[in-house]
């Protein structure tokens, strides 16, 4: 019954983590080390433009290792019994910390295009 209240599909593969698949952490660290690279080049606005966008993927990153994957562990270990009530509890605070993330990395996204066309 555990299983079930966590949502869990016999067989499902999660895509992030498939064989051949590069994890998400690896693709924002491209992106990080490539705005940096950008940040290094440019001036005026876009220097400061490029720097929000910087740390906003340094935020994600940091905010998707130390709070997220900790929850997701949590709401995926078998060994784990947990009540309905700390289920849902930690969705809650899973759905909000992407929600977050997301805000975040689109204000990221939005420094970047304006700082390349700045």
């Amino acid at each position: 019954m555990a299983e079930s209240r966590r949502g869990k599909v016999p067989g499902q593969v999660r895509a992030d983590t498939a064989p051949g698949r590069p994890a998400p952490a690896v693709l924002l660290i491209a992106c990080l080390v490539s705005t940096v690279g950008f940040t290094i080049s440019t001036s005026g606005t876009s220097l400061v433009l490029a720097v929000l966008a910087a740390a906003c993927l340094l935020a994600v990153l940091v905010g998707s290792i130390a709070g997220l994957v900790p929850i997701q562990r949590q709401l995926v270990d078998p060994g784990l019994d947990l009540s309905v009530a700390d289920v849902d509890r930690l969705r809650t605070r899973w759905l909000r910390g992407h929600l977050v993330r997301t805000l975040v990395s689109l204000i990221a996204f939005v420094a970047l295009v304006v700082a390349a066309v700045a």
